[in-house]
């Protein structure tokens, strides 16, 4: 498939309210919560998604400006897993999409021993019924995050595996096997001279989380740098902040990190549009660029001022 079929595939979803796909696949219309008197014919996933899961609570981190410290939180870990139902649906029929476009997983020297502990806990932990599977992708795949391990030993440290099918700008493939501090090297501005204590740190002390935000120009999750992006147009201006909760948890037994990587979308109507407008002047040169808004910012700012 070329990169504008690509990216076609990649528009096809629409907000988190309004996803067909995802209406078909939880039966919203006959959602508790909705007008339809055909409540009781609910799934028992729909019904389990929306009893048990922690539903996510928007953050807005550029209202702390830009930057790359880790700005780590502490957190219990019944707030590990954050989602909706919708946004779950929507994740999962993405996925979907994904895998048959682009190379999503990945591994390097994963201990088995690791890897099982992982599935079990996963299998034990996730607030949503999953598929009986002993195969760590399998599982993947049922979840709305992205997930990466991270390994450390007495002389070294890699990336051990990854199922990402929501990149935000970069490959996979080129980060699998890799250690931390070259994993990070192309983010402008990052200290990564402590790099394998930080990764000691986070498997010791966690579970922990973290944001990180993009400006994007389409409704869209799966920032894979094959799919041509679109580009912010004054004249027909389309504008969501991507922000991407991370969360690490620990596995001390086995030296291993993981990663649960979380895309959410927020809207224009829900952006605080001095806030964002200060963090993007306030961005340096290098980080306009590595963020994608070397030829937009300008305009971006303009725009948003307008609209105050």
């Amino acid at each position: 498939m070329t990169p504008d079929g690509l990216r076609r595939t990649a528009k096809s979803g629409t907000p988190f309210g309004t996803n067909p796909k995802a209406k078909q696949f939880l039966n919203l219309e006959s959602h508790p919560h909705t007008h339809n008197s055909s409540a009781g014919k609910a799934s028992e996933q729909e019904r389990f998604m929306t009893n048990q899961v922690s539903h996510m609570s928007i953050q807005h981190p550029y209202r702390d400006g830009y930057s790359v410290l880790p700005g780590l939180r502490k957190i219990s870990e019944n707030e590990i897993f954050q989602t909706d139902p919708v946004h779950y649906m929507r994740c999962l029929t993405e996925k979907q999409s994904a895998i048959k476009t682009q190379e999503c997983c990945f591994r390097h020297q994963l201990d088995a021993a690791c890897e099982l502990d992982l599935i079990n806990w996963i299998k034990k932990t996730y607030p949503a019924e999953l598929t009986h599977s002993e195969k760590l992708d399998e599982l993947v795949m049922q979840m709305h995050e992205d997930i990466i391990v991270h390994c450390i030993d007495e002389s070294s440290d890699w990336m051990a595996y990854g199922h990402v099918c929501f990149p935000s700008g970069w490959l996979p493939q080129e980060k699998i096997g890799r250690n931390f501090e070259e994993i990070h090297q192309p983010v402008v501005g990052m200290d990564l001279s402590k790099s394998r204590q930080l990764v000691k740190s986070l498997i010791q002390h966690g579970p922990f989380e973290r944001f990180v935000w993009s400006v994007v120009f389409e409704d869209a999750i799966n920032f894979h740098p094959h799919i041509v992006r679109e580009k912010f147009s004054p004249d027909d201006p389309h504008v969501w902040v991507k922000v991407e909760r991370q969360v690490t948890v620990g596995f001390p037994k086995h030296n291993a990190l993981l990663f649960l990587l979380n895309q959410y979308l927020i809207p224009e109507v829900q952006l605080d549009k001095p806030a964002l407008c200060s963090a993007i002047e306030n961005m340096s040169t290098e980080e306009l660029a590595y963020k994608g808004m070397t030829h937009s910012a300008d305009q971006l700012i303009h725009w948003l001022k307008s609209t105050l």
